[in-house]
């Protein structure tokens, strides 16, 4: 099922989509400045010993 979501103000004069809205359930790593690391607690932990 879709469903619309307003990610900014109807009448607003400006419009930044510079954010991220992927759900979490597709995030399988992150990019960080330390490197590349699994999404997950574990997976930051190891890269940030």
């Amino acid at each position: 099922m879709l469903k619309k979501v307003r990610i900014y103000p109807e009448k607003s004069k400006a419009l930044n989509l510079a954010f991220d809205i992927t759900p979490a359930k597709y995030v399988t790593g992150l990019i960080t400045e330390k490197g590349i690391c699994e999404s997950s607690e574990e997976g930051l932990k190891k890269l940030f010993k």
